[in-house]
C-alpha cells in the first residue's frame, strides 16, 4: 500500500498543543548551523563497517517508516536513502526547517520519500502514535540548545515510535546537546557494543540506539 503524506498525521487536536510555545525554539543564539553532513559518516564509518549492526538494522527497519529529524542537506539525505535501500525501509520522511526548501512526496518503485519543511517538534506532535522509527543525526547544541524543547521532543518521539521500533542517534552528545539524556529516560538504550567490530572506536561510540518495548 502506497504511503501518502497525509497518512503520517493523526487528527488535529481541538486546540493548540500544550508545547506549542516551544515550536521553532530549537535554534542556537545565532540561529545558525553549518549543516555538517553527519549521516554519510554514519553510513560509511559505522553501519557499513559493522555487519552485525547492519543485520540488526535490517531486522528492526525492514518495511518500516523512518523519520529523519533535522535531516540536513542533499548529501545527508542521499546517505540515508542508501541506508534505506540496504535495510529495506518502506518509507523515509525527511524533516528540516532549514535545509528542506519545500514539501515534496516522491513515489519510487522501492519506497516513498517525503520531505517536509517543518520544525522538528511541531512535526513530531502531528504524527500518529506507535507507527514510526527515528533518526537524529548531528543535532548538536547549536541546533537544539533548549532543554525544554529537547525534553518534549523526546516524549513525542516515544509516543510516535512503534512498539519494537528503534531510535538511532549519531553525533549528539559530542557537542553538548542533551537529547540523548532525554531519550534515555523514556526509551530502552541498546547495548551497541555487541553489534560493533571495534566497540572502543570513537566514531562507533558516537552512535546510540534506543528501543521501545
Amino acid at each position: 500500500m502506497t504511503l501518502r503524506t497525509k497518512d503520517l498525521f493523526r487528527e488535529p487536536a481541538a486546540g493548540p498543543h500544550p508545547a506549542a510555545e516551544l515550536f521553532g525554539r530549537n535554534k542556537g543564539p545565532n540561529n545558525w548551523t553549518s549543516g555538517e553532513p553527519y549521516s554519510p559518516t554514519l553510513k560509511t564509518e559505522v553501519i557499513n563497517k559493522n555487519p552485525r549492526l547492519m543485520e540488526y538494522l535490517r531486522q528492526k527497519l525492514n518495511q518500516k517508516i523512518l523519520v529523519d529529524l533535522g535531516c540536513g542537506g542533499e548529501q545527508s539525505r542521499a546517505a540515508v536513502l542508501d541506508i534505506a535501500a540496504q535495510v529495506g525501509l518502506r518509507a523515509v520522511v525527511f524533516v528540516d526547517d532549514r535545509f528542506v526548501e519545500r514539501d515534496q512526496e516522491i513515489q519510487t518503485p522501492d519506497r516513498t520519500v517525503i520531505l517536509l519543511e517543518r520544525d522538528m517538534l511541531e512535526l513530531a506532535t502531528m504524527l500518529h502514535p506507535n507507527k514510526f522509527c527515528f533518526l537524529l543525526s548531528g543535532m548538536d547544541s547549536d541546533i537544539s540548545p533548549n532543554r525544554g524543547y529537547n525534553s518534549v521532543l523526546a516524549e513525542e518521539i516515544y509516543r510516535a515510535t512503534q512498539t519494537g521500533g528503534i531510535v538511532i542517534t549519531y553525533q549528539q552528545d559530542v557537542f553538548g546537546g542533551d537529547i540523548v539524556d532525554c531519550l534515555s529516560r523514556c526509551l530502552h538504550p541498546v547495548d551497541a557494543s555487541a553489534l560493533m567490530n571495534d566497540p572502543d572506536k570513537v566514531v562507533n561510540q558516537m552512535a546510540r540506539m534506543f528501543e521501545k518495548s
